[in-house]
């Protein structure tokens, strides 16, 4: 239980201190896109290219045993993904939802908050369990895995959008696609994967920069993913939000515990793995329904819902897993 209160104490303070300064108003639109942007184009990118480039050590990452590890989290967060995307239709199908809803209710059901809540879980969840290095770790394991998922969230997430408006047309698979490998975290990723295996060092300067950064990211983005959910209101729709937070936070992880102990993955990579798939449904999930003509107050209540909610799943997780 220790290890669940050290876990999730800062992280939930973090995001109820988001909620906080959005209710007083201490933080307006304006200053809540300014944080936002720098959180999304400064302060996570900095983080995961230090993580992934290894600038404390540029010989970090590059061995086969690394790439298997990661490829297993991998493998576990497109397992959830894709158990989430067929229930989430099989349950809008049987609902007889409209098809702008299902699309909502199919992208919310599957789209994980990986980096703005995700990497944080697992930085606090390893470094109480086994030290600061073995949380720099884990994140960095998790944040190579999460690149080639989040490029999947979205494009899958136009797809099932564009589809519940019949309207998939090449122009805007295109632009939608230019987006998704134009996104500042997966460029962060591969530039530091390019630079440790090329491995180049960083000059001190540059390296003392970076880490300045990166110490801004999670915090702001717990902020700020508090502050985005701070105005929803919770009202109708009640069934569609249940059903949507119970696909997020109960299928995602028991599928891949289920995939995880038929292929033999290691305790510490399942744990990570199953970290990601607790996580609630992303603020993106919001914006992109908006944007794309889908039913935004219904992505807004799973946000909501499944956020609180995840304070149980990732408090199951890390007791039944966190021996790892």
């Amino acid at each position: 239980m220790k290890a669940v209160l050290d876990t999730l104490t800062p992280v939930f303070l973090m995001i109820a201190l988001g909620v906080v300064l959005r209710w007083t108003r201490r933080l307006s639109d304006e200053t809540l896109r300014g944080m936002s942007w720098l959180v999304f184009w400064v302060g996570l990118p900095a983080m995961l290219f230090c993580d992934v480039a290894g600038i404390d050590n540029p010989a970090a990452g590059r061995s086969d045993a690394d790439f298997h590890r990661q490829f297993q989290i991998f493998l576990l967060g497109f397992s959830g993904l894709v158990a989430c995307l067929v229930a989430g239709y099989a349950v809008a199908a049987a609902l007889r939802m409209e098809r702008r809803q299902m699309g909502t209710f199919v992208q919310a059901a599957f789209r994980g908050n990986l980096a703005y809540i995700g990497l944080p879980v697992i930085q606090y969840a390893f470094t109480s369990l086994a030290g600061e290095d073995a949380g720099r770790l884990a994140r960095r394991d998790a944040a190579l895995a999460l690149a080639p998922i989040i490029m999947l969230y979205n494009f899958t997430a136009v797809i099932v959008l564009l589809a519940g408006q019949h309207q998939m047309s090449a122009r805007t698979l295109a632009r939608m696609g230019w987006r998704i490998i134009t996104n500042p975290l997966i460029l962060a990723c591969g530039a530091g994967l390019i630079w440790s295996s090329a491995g180049w060092r960083v000059p001190r300067p540059a390296a003392s920069t970076l880490r300045i950064l990166s110490g801004t990211a999670l915090p702001l983005a717990l902020i700020t993913a508090g502050a985005a959910i701070a105005t929803t209101k919770i009202s109708g729709q009640l069934l569609y939000t249940g059903l949507g937070t119970a696909l997020k936070g109960v299928l995602a992880p028991i599928v891949g515990c289920a995939i995880a102990i038929p292929l033999h993955v290691p305790p510490r990579e399942m744990f990570i793995g199953l970290l990601l798939l607790a996580c609630p449904t992303a603020v993106t999930a919001y914006v992109m329904a908006e944007n794309m003509k889908g039913d935004g107050p219904l992505a807004a209540q799973i946000i909501v819902v499944s956020t609180l909610f995840s304070i149980v799943g990732f408090a199951v997780v890390i007791l039944c897993f966190g021996h790892a």
